[in-house]
């Protein structure tokens, strides 16, 4: 047993020898078209399996861990586009054609919405200086000085040498607006009650807050209601003088009317 054992080892081991001690040829030395007596060629059947190319989707869907139910799931068309990566509209053609440019565009606006934007604005007076350019700062001196009573006023000035006043009382108010004809820088101060649009058509001035005299009136006549009536005849009346309704002046009667200089 132990003499075949050796003898084998030894057979392996000259095989081994002889394998390694075998000259490398170059490749002048061998002959490509004939086989070496140590290499055998054994044939193999190749069969010819077609390659199936599928979609991107379908290769990301089908890896590793991947089956199953996500392919049930997932039914979207490859060439049915995605409605949210739509980020325009088509037009009735399917053609996306480019609107043109409005220079006028239309913007609606109810009535409510409108009066609702005209009431911050009920208690201001439009103010000029007549025949006469002054500054910002001069004129807001001017009329803090003569109109601030009770509350305080807001100046803003405007285009066309025009100035709004905003009064936050009332009865201020009511004093500028009647208590007139106001003076500065020695020139009549135009004071006119707001009214939309003002200043983006004509600015003539058209109506004014102004006070009438009414001489030679019978003592009975001085009365409220008859003196309103007066002064709604004349334009739009505002005021009767103090004096005038407590009966202490008899010379004449003194009343504030805004009236249209157009009329």
């Amino acid at each position: 047993m132990s003499e075949q054992r050796s003898a084998r080892v030894s057979t392996q081991e000259d095989d081994l020898v002889q394998r390694c001690t075998k000259k490398v040829k170059t490749r002048g030395e061998v002959n490509l078209n004939h086989s070496p007596d140590c290499m055998e060629i054994v044939p193999v059947e190749v069969k010819d399996t077609p390659i199936q190319k599928g979609s991107y989707k379908k290769t990301l869907l089908t890896g590793p861990g991947l089956e199953g139910d996500h392919e049930t799931s997932f039914t979207m068309d490859d060439d049915e586009p995605n409605p949210e990566d739509k980020w325009y509209k088509d037009d009735g053609d399917g053609v996306n054609a480019e609107k043109s440019f409005n220079t006028c565009p239309t913007i609606p606006v109810s009535k409510e919405e409108f009066e609702e934007w005209c009431k911050p604005w009920k208690n201001v007076l439009m103010v000029k200086v007549l025949e006469k350019r002054v500054t910002f700062a001069f004129m807001e001196q001017r009329l803090r000085r003569d109109w601030e009573g009770k509350g305080k006023i807001h100046v803003i000035d405007m285009n066309r040498d025009y100035f709004f006043v905003h009064f936050s009382d009332k009865e201020d108010y009511a004093h500028a607006l009647m208590e007139g004809p106001w003076m500065v820088a020695g020139h009549y101060l135009i004071v006119q009650r707001w009214r939309p649009f003002f200043l983006s058509g004509s600015t003539e001035v058209r109506k004014i807050a102004t006070w009438i005299r009414i001489p030679n009136l019978p003592i009975e006549l001085y009365n409220h209601r008859f003196l309103w009536r007066v002064g709604s005849a004349i334009g739009h009346m505002l005021k009767i003088d103090r004096t005038t309704s407590i009966h202490s002046r008899g010379i004449f009667a003194r009343i504030c009317v805004e009236i249209d200089l157009a009329k």
